[in-house]
Protein backbone atom coordinates (compact mmCIF):
# COMPACT_ATOMS: atom_id res chain seq x y z
CA UNK A 1 0.00 0.00 0.00
CA UNK A 2 2.77 2.41 0.93
CA UNK A 3 4.59 1.62 -2.32
CA UNK A 4 1.45 2.47 -4.31
CA UNK A 5 1.10 5.78 -2.49
CA UNK A 6 4.75 6.58 -3.15
CA UNK A 7 4.36 5.71 -6.81
CA UNK A 8 1.28 7.91 -7.07
CA UNK A 9 3.11 10.80 -5.35
CA UNK A 10 6.15 10.46 -7.59
CA UNK A 11 3.90 10.33 -10.67
CA UNK A 12 2.08 13.42 -9.45
CA UNK A 13 5.30 15.30 -8.88
CA UNK A 14 6.56 14.29 -12.32
CA UNK A 15 3.28 15.40 -13.88
CA UNK A 16 3.48 18.81 -12.24
CA UNK A 17 7.15 19.17 -13.17
CA UNK A 18 6.34 18.44 -16.81
CA UNK A 19 3.39 20.80 -16.66
CA UNK A 20 5.58 23.51 -15.08
CA UNK A 21 8.19 23.06 -17.80
CA UNK A 22 5.52 23.34 -20.50
CA UNK A 23 4.11 26.48 -18.89
CA UNK A 24 7.61 27.99 -18.62
CA UNK A 25 8.35 27.18 -22.25
CA UNK A 26 4.99 28.60 -23.29
CA UNK A 27 5.61 31.82 -21.36
CA UNK A 28 9.08 32.08 -22.86
CA UNK A 29 7.67 31.68 -26.37
CA UNK A 30 5.05 34.36 -25.64
CA UNK A 31 7.75 36.71 -24.35
CA UNK A 32 9.91 36.11 -27.45
CA UNK A 33 6.94 36.61 -29.78
CA UNK A 34 5.94 39.76 -27.92
CA UNK A 35 9.48 41.12 -28.06
CA UNK A 36 9.79 40.38 -31.77
CA UNK A 37 6.41 42.00 -32.44
CA UNK A 38 7.43 45.07 -30.44
CA UNK A 39 10.78 45.27 -32.23
CA UNK A 40 9.10 44.81 -35.61
CA UNK A 41 6.80 47.69 -34.75
CA UNK A 42 9.76 49.94 -33.86
CA UNK A 43 11.83 48.97 -36.92
CA UNK A 44 9.08 49.04 -39.54
CA UNK A 45 6.57 51.51 -38.10
CA UNK A 46 7.71 53.38 -34.99
CA UNK A 47 11.07 54.50 -36.42
CA UNK A 48 10.12 54.19 -40.07
CA UNK A 49 11.65 56.61 -42.57
CA UNK A 50 10.19 57.37 -45.97
CA UNK A 51 11.50 55.41 -48.91
CA UNK A 52 11.87 58.52 -51.07
CA UNK A 53 15.26 60.25 -50.72
CA UNK A 54 15.11 63.51 -48.80
CA UNK A 55 18.10 65.02 -50.50
CA UNK A 56 19.07 65.33 -54.14
CA UNK A 57 22.85 65.43 -53.98
CA UNK A 58 24.22 67.37 -56.95
CA UNK A 59 27.92 67.70 -56.15
CA UNK A 60 30.33 70.32 -54.86
CA UNK A 61 30.80 73.98 -55.75
CA UNK A 62 34.16 75.61 -55.14
CA UNK A 63 33.94 79.29 -54.22
CA UNK A 64 37.04 81.45 -53.87
CA UNK A 65 37.09 84.90 -52.32
CA UNK A 66 36.87 87.88 -54.67
CA UNK A 67 36.63 91.62 -54.07
CA UNK A 68 34.17 92.59 -51.39
CA UNK A 69 31.99 95.63 -50.71
CA UNK A 70 31.07 97.57 -47.61
CA UNK A 71 27.44 96.44 -47.42
CA UNK A 72 27.05 95.12 -43.90
CA UNK A 73 24.99 92.17 -42.79
CA UNK A 74 25.00 90.64 -39.31
CA UNK A 75 28.51 89.26 -38.94
CA UNK A 76 29.75 89.75 -42.48
CA UNK A 77 29.89 92.08 -45.47
CA UNK A 78 28.90 91.25 -49.03
CA UNK A 79 28.32 93.00 -52.34
CA UNK A 80 24.71 93.76 -53.23
CA UNK A 81 23.65 94.60 -56.82
CA UNK A 82 22.54 98.10 -57.74
CA UNK A 83 18.84 98.68 -57.30
CA UNK A 84 18.52 96.77 -54.02
CA UNK A 85 17.65 98.80 -50.93
CA UNK A 86 17.67 97.90 -47.25
CA UNK A 87 14.10 97.01 -46.36
CA UNK A 88 14.06 95.36 -42.95
CA UNK A 89 16.29 94.21 -40.12
CA UNK A 90 14.98 91.40 -37.90
CA UNK A 91 17.26 90.50 -35.01
CA UNK A 92 20.24 89.01 -36.87
CA UNK A 93 18.70 88.99 -40.37
CA UNK A 94 19.08 91.83 -42.90
CA UNK A 95 16.69 92.11 -45.87
CA UNK A 96 17.29 93.88 -49.20
CA UNK A 97 14.70 94.20 -51.99
CA UNK A 98 14.57 95.76 -55.44
CA UNK A 99 11.64 97.41 -57.23
CA UNK A 100 10.69 94.10 -58.84
CA UNK A 101 10.44 92.54 -55.36
CA UNK A 102 13.46 90.29 -55.68
CA UNK A 103 14.94 89.53 -52.27
CA UNK A 104 18.38 89.17 -50.69
CA UNK A 105 18.51 88.14 -47.06
CA UNK A 106 21.42 87.25 -44.84
CA UNK A 107 22.60 87.08 -41.29
CA UNK A 108 23.85 85.02 -38.42
CA UNK A 109 22.10 81.76 -37.60
CA UNK A 110 22.14 81.48 -33.81
CA UNK A 111 20.74 77.96 -33.47
CA UNK A 112 23.49 75.38 -32.93
CA UNK A 113 23.53 71.76 -34.08
CA UNK A 114 22.98 70.74 -30.47
CA UNK A 115 19.85 72.92 -30.42
CA UNK A 116 18.63 71.25 -33.62
CA UNK A 117 19.05 67.79 -32.07
CA UNK A 118 17.26 68.77 -28.85
CA UNK A 119 14.38 70.23 -30.86
CA UNK A 120 13.88 66.76 -32.34
CA UNK A 121 14.33 64.79 -29.11
CA UNK A 122 14.43 66.75 -25.86
CA UNK A 123 15.39 63.60 -23.92
CA UNK A 124 18.51 62.84 -25.93
CA UNK A 125 22.01 63.61 -24.68
CA UNK A 126 22.87 65.80 -27.66
CA UNK A 127 26.53 66.19 -26.73
CA UNK A 128 27.06 62.43 -26.45
CA UNK A 129 25.08 61.85 -29.66
CA UNK A 130 27.34 64.29 -31.52
CA UNK A 131 30.47 62.61 -30.12
CA UNK A 132 29.19 59.15 -31.06
CA UNK A 133 28.73 60.10 -34.72
CA UNK A 134 31.53 62.70 -34.90
CA UNK A 135 29.10 65.53 -35.67
CA UNK A 136 30.30 69.07 -35.14
CA UNK A 137 28.51 70.88 -37.99
CA UNK A 138 25.45 70.40 -40.16
CA UNK A 139 27.78 69.41 -42.97
CA UNK A 140 28.87 66.38 -40.90
CA UNK A 141 25.24 65.29 -40.51
CA UNK A 142 24.54 65.73 -44.23
CA UNK A 143 27.69 63.82 -45.24
CA UNK A 144 26.78 60.98 -42.85
CA UNK A 145 23.26 60.74 -44.21
CA UNK A 146 24.50 60.82 -47.80
CA UNK A 147 26.67 57.75 -47.08
CA UNK A 148 24.08 55.87 -45.02
CA UNK A 149 20.74 56.86 -46.58
CA UNK A 150 20.30 53.38 -48.07
CA UNK A 151 21.06 51.49 -44.85
CA UNK A 152 18.57 48.71 -44.16
CA UNK A 153 17.36 47.58 -40.73
CA UNK A 154 15.76 44.28 -39.69
CA UNK A 155 14.59 42.40 -36.61
CA UNK A 156 18.14 41.63 -35.54
CA UNK A 157 19.31 45.25 -35.73
CA UNK A 158 19.99 47.02 -32.47
CA UNK A 159 17.09 49.21 -31.46
CA UNK A 160 19.56 51.92 -30.44
CA UNK A 161 20.97 51.96 -33.99
CA UNK A 162 17.49 52.15 -35.51
CA UNK A 163 16.49 54.97 -33.15
CA UNK A 164 19.70 56.92 -33.85
CA UNK A 165 19.21 56.60 -37.59
CA UNK A 166 15.63 57.84 -37.24
CA UNK A 167 16.90 60.83 -35.25
CA UNK A 168 19.46 61.63 -37.95
CA UNK A 169 16.80 61.28 -40.64
CA UNK A 170 14.51 63.74 -38.81
CA UNK A 171 17.48 66.06 -38.27
CA UNK A 172 18.19 66.11 -42.01
CA UNK A 173 14.51 66.93 -42.64
CA UNK A 174 14.83 69.92 -40.31
CA UNK A 175 18.09 71.39 -41.59
CA UNK A 176 17.51 70.81 -45.30
CA UNK A 177 14.49 72.25 -47.08
CA UNK A 178 13.41 70.62 -50.32
CA UNK A 179 15.72 71.25 -53.26
CA UNK A 180 19.04 70.31 -54.84
CA UNK A 181 21.99 70.09 -52.44
CA UNK A 182 25.49 71.30 -53.25
CA UNK A 183 28.43 71.24 -50.87
CA UNK A 184 30.50 74.42 -50.72
CA UNK A 185 34.27 74.26 -50.45
CA UNK A 186 37.27 76.40 -51.41
CA UNK A 187 37.57 79.54 -49.29
CA UNK A 188 34.17 78.81 -47.74
CA UNK A 189 32.62 75.85 -45.95
CA UNK A 190 28.94 75.06 -46.02
CA UNK A 191 26.19 73.99 -48.38
CA UNK A 192 23.67 75.36 -50.85
CA UNK A 193 20.01 74.45 -51.30
CA UNK A 194 18.93 75.40 -54.80
CA UNK A 195 15.33 75.62 -55.97
CA UNK A 196 13.92 76.88 -59.26
CA UNK A 197 13.74 80.51 -58.20
CA UNK A 198 15.58 80.44 -54.88
CA UNK A 199 19.15 80.00 -53.59
CA UNK A 200 19.82 79.36 -49.90
CA UNK A 201 23.43 79.26 -48.69
CA UNK A 202 24.61 78.17 -45.26
CA UNK A 203 28.25 79.12 -44.60
CA UNK A 204 30.38 78.43 -41.56
CA UNK A 205 32.87 80.82 -40.03
CA UNK A 206 34.47 78.91 -37.18
CA UNK A 207 31.67 77.72 -34.91
CA UNK A 208 29.15 80.21 -36.31
CA UNK A 209 26.68 79.53 -39.09
CA UNK A 210 25.42 82.20 -41.48
CA UNK A 211 22.58 82.10 -43.99
CA UNK A 212 22.34 84.01 -47.27
CA UNK A 213 19.40 83.71 -49.64
CA UNK A 214 18.48 85.07 -53.07
CA UNK A 215 14.92 84.89 -54.38
CA UNK A 216 13.62 85.74 -57.83
CA UNK A 217 10.13 87.12 -58.33
CA UNK A 218 8.72 83.89 -59.78
CA UNK A 219 9.68 80.79 -61.74
CA UNK A 220 9.91 82.78 -64.98
CA UNK A 221 12.36 85.30 -63.50
CA UNK A 222 16.04 84.43 -63.93
CA UNK A 223 17.68 87.58 -62.60
CA UNK A 224 19.46 85.54 -59.95
CA UNK A 225 21.35 82.73 -61.62
CA UNK A 226 24.35 80.57 -60.81
CA UNK A 227 26.90 83.03 -62.17
CA UNK A 228 25.83 86.19 -60.37
CA UNK A 229 24.83 84.42 -57.15
CA UNK A 230 28.16 82.61 -56.86
CA UNK A 231 29.94 85.89 -57.60
CA UNK A 232 28.03 87.67 -54.82
CA UNK A 233 28.69 84.93 -52.28
CA UNK A 234 32.38 84.99 -53.20
CA UNK A 235 32.43 88.60 -51.98
CA UNK A 236 31.49 87.55 -48.43
CA UNK A 237 33.94 88.63 -45.74
CA UNK A 238 33.26 87.49 -42.19
CA UNK A 239 33.93 89.66 -39.19
CA UNK A 240 36.60 88.06 -37.01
Amino acid sequence: MKKRVKKRCSKGRAFFRRKGVRIAIGLLILVVIGWLAFKAFLVYLGYRVTEDPIIKFRGTITLNQSNTCDVSFKGFSMCVPDGFALTNVWDDIVHFRDLEKRDIMGGKYDITLEDDILDIDSDIDAEEFMKKYHFSTRNDVIHYYEKHQNDQFHLFSKISDVKDYYTIWKLVNVILPEGDLYYIDGDYEGYLIKQKNFYLFYLYNGDYLYSISFRNVDLEDNYFNDDNVFSLVSSVRFED
